[in-house]
């Protein structure tokens, strides 16, 4: 049975660190793989904290961001925007796609892509607040793994702080689950989900994942006027269940207009290979 933790409350611990007003670092380093087609990078604050912790700190620059990521998560936990949010995840049909994704594992994995800057952006903290406080309220949501590849040192230690994992590669989308995973996703590029969809392109695979993020419904809808439509989003749409998120008030419509949870009950013995691309 899935619980929730609605008693737990919230806290953040926060080391004091020397304050220092040393250039940020702004360019992420390239990786050579050996092919030009499969280069990655690491992110700017990776880079910067590669050297072993070493880098400069400005640790006013760090309270300034943390001081406005506890006021969005007040302003997320207290809106009926979340309380909606939470009787809709609580539904029985929500619920029961939950329940069919974690299956014998006990938790979701949740990655999160392109949460963009924290530090300069409601909409980014808005995001990260929802997907901390989903982390806080239901036991069966597991660690969250954050990537972005803008992200300044003082974001990635904020972001650390806020007990999160930070990926050091940028995958482009490319990770394969080997567990029950949620992908966190709010307004991310379609190439993104088209990346995601593409390495897990099996029945068994996408069964193990959800998407927060952009509605597949949409992009389906609005193909026909797509320059570069989204070729796996349109070929499993019609075989995804998708719930809408519903802003209820202006002040959520930037940060989670048009989203959706998806999910797949895809028959094990379905060859998507058969679908058209």
């Amino acid at each position: 049975m899935i619980e929730d933790n609605a008693a737990m409350e919230w806290t953040v611990v926060v080391g004091r660190k020397k304050k220092n007003n040393a250039s940020r670092y702004r360019e992420p380093r390239k990786i050579d793989t050996g092919s030009s087609d499969q280069t990655q990078y690491l992110s700017m604050a990776a880079y910067a904290f590669e050297a072993g912790g070493t880098e400069p700190v400005d640790s006013d620059e760090d309270d300034k961001i943390m001081s406005r990521m506890r006021s969005s998560l007040k302003k997320v936990a207290e809106s009926t925007f979340y309380k909606k949010l939470l009787e809709q995840l609580q539904s029985p049909e929500v619920l029961n796609s939950v329940m069919r994704v974690v299956g014998m594992d006990s938790q979701l994995q949740m990655v999160v892509y392109g949460i963009g800057s924290i530090g300069d952006s409601e909409r980014s903290r808005l995001q990260l607040s929802l997907a901390l406080l989903l982390k806080q309220r239901f036991c069966w949501v597991g660690e969250i793994e954050v990537f972005d590849p803008i992200v300044t040192a003082s974001e990635y230690r904020v972001i650390k702080s806020l007990g999160c994992t930070f990926a050091e590669i940028n995958e482009q989308g490319r990770r394969t689950v080997n567990r029950p995973t949620l992908f966190f996703m709010p307004h991310c590029e379609a190439f993104l989900y088209d990346n995601v969809l593409q390495v897990n392109w099996s029945a068994l695979l996408l069964n193990r994942i959800v998407f927060f993020g952009n509605s597949f419904n949409s992009y389906l809808e609005n193909s026909s006027v797509s320059r570069n439509p989204p070729g796996y989003v349109l070929a499993i749409a019609e075989h995804v269940h998708e719930f809408e998120i519903l802003t209820v008030s202006s002040d959520f419509f930037p940060a989670f207009n048009n989203m959706s949870w998806h999910f797949f009950h895809l028959d094990p013995s379905l060859d998507l290979k058969t679908l058209k691309i």
